[in-house]
């Protein structure tokens, strides 16, 4: 890496943000829903009647939202992609743990703030799984299923099920990692929040109301992700 230098770094940064702001989403979006908005999905909360949240993101769960899970999880695989394909790519020409860490958090924050798209996308969820398949598989294997039994089996919260699992990343790589993992692990989940801080006021917002029920069972949980479910949304958002 010694021919590795700080211009060499910003510009890949900005290439990898640049990367990041390609939504397959949109892409996909555009073509099978021409006309339609992307960025305004009802979400109806599990066991509380007609209470839902509003996802205002455009990604694989936007889509999944209003076409079914079998797009959603298409977009999904391709946000995976779009952060191990720049990885591999800068670890083939760069050997090292660290530069691959900078390439997926700045596609992260491409892909949540699209330069192409008024700095409006998605939040970054499956980019976060692709890059941590590229740097530490074990991580998703158990961090997220922890996530998921806690939220599940313990809170019985929906959203604490859907998020825990990348913040559980930071025990993670405070354990396992170098230090460089654990500020990526720092930072991604702060990227993440900010973005995504417009559907946790909502649903922060509706629990205190009382309108939140408890999610009862794996089937519950699975069919209240907007990219999973297929009837619980509003496909016209």
């Amino acid at each position: 890496m010694s021919d590795l230098t700080w211009p060499i770094v910003a510009i890949l940064a900005c290439v990898s943000y640049l990367w990041g702001s390609v939504s397959p989403a949109r892409v996909i979006g555009a073509r099978v829903l021409p006309g339609q908005r992307l960025d305004d999905t009802k979400v109806v909360l599990p066991n509380s009647g007609k209470a839902e949240i509003r996802y205002r993101g455009v990604s694989a769960t936007s889509l999944g939202a209003k076409l079914g899970p079998k797009w959603g999880m298409l977009i999904g695989v391709l946000d995976m992609l779009k952060a191990v394909v720049p990885m591999l790519l800068v670890h083939l020409l760069w050997p090292g743990r660290e530069l691959p860490l900078l390439v997926a958090a700045f596609v992260m924050l491409g892909h949540n703030w699209p330069l192409f798209h008024g700095f409006h996308g998605g939040r970054g969820q499956s980019v976060l799984i692709g890059a941590l398949l590229f740097i530490d598989p074990l991580s998703v294997v158990i961090c997220f299923p922890v996530g998921v039994a806690v939220g599940l089996l313990v809170l019985r919260d929906m959203f604490v099920a859907y998020t825990l699992g990348q913040y559980l990343l930071i025990a993670w790589f405070a354990f396992t990692g170098t230090p460089a993992e654990l500020l990526f692990a720092i930072t991604v989940n702060l990227i993440y929040s900010i973005a995504a801080w417009p559907e946790a006021r909502d649903y922060l917002e509706a629990r205190s109301k009382g309108h939140v029920g408890k999610i009862e069972n794996f089937r519950d949980f699975f069919t209240a992700h907007p990219a999973m479910g297929e009837k619980r949304f509003d496909r016209d958002a």
